[in-house]
């Protein structure tokens, strides 16, 4: 697959969708400094991916948004970097990161981006099925259940996945949920069994 066009300036990246975005992320995140992606301005009504979707995708792969410029009066440049502060993370990122966790677009360049104080989101099943949002979210709102949920070895997370999304109904899951959160803080590694529990 070629790669995506570059303008004569060499670090100007115009592109036109998403998937065109994490592609070049893919190929060029370990080996360029900056790209300056183009953007269409929204009165132009020219075809042109969310700034928010370009912000997650550089998350996933362990880059950054940093300064814009006005290019002309119909587009601007957003500079992307790869993340070289780990430590200032704002909320809005935060919450962007654990979504690309949950949705399965999350990559290990990614993660090796976020700061050893904050708990990794649960990831994706060893099978390659992506926990459900609502679960990883509601997991990842505990940092302390989070935490044993990710040391656990996949069969034994793929246990509480089942046992929470089985249930019929939507309230019936959020009460496993609240009680599977209660049972890993408790330190139970399986989540039928209480004699698992660790001291």
């Amino acid at each position: 697959m070629p790669s995506p066009p570059l303008s004569a300036n060499r670090n100007r990246l115009r592109l036109r969708t998403r998937r065109q975005w994490r592609s070049w992320l893919k190929r060029n995140h370990a080996r360029e400094s900056e790209v300056w992606l183009v953007f269409a301005k929204r009165h132009t009504g020219k075809a042109s991916f969310r700034y928010s979707e370009a912000v997650e995708e550089a998350l996933c792969f362990g880059w950054i948004d940093t300064t814009v410029k006005r290019l002309d009066d119909e587009h601007y440049t957003q500079r992307f970097t790869p993340r070289s502060n780990l430590r200032n993370w704002s909320k809005i990122n935060l919450e962007r990161f654990r979504r690309m966790v949950a949705e399965g677009r999350m990559t290990e360049a990614g993660r090796s981006k976020l700061p050893a104080d904050v708990a990794p989101p649960p990831r994706r099943h060893e099978s390659g099925d992506p926990i459900p949002a609502f679960i990883a979210r509601g997991i990842a709102n505990d940092p302390v259940a989070q935490k044993k949920f990710s040391a656990l070895p996949a069969s034994y997370r793929r246990d509480y996945v089942r046992w929470i999304s089985e249930a019929k109904q939507q309230e019936t899951r959020e009460r496993r949920l609240k009680e599977a959160i209660r049972r890993l803080k408790s330190n139970w590694r399986r989540v039928y069994d209480p004699s698992s529990a660790k001291s």
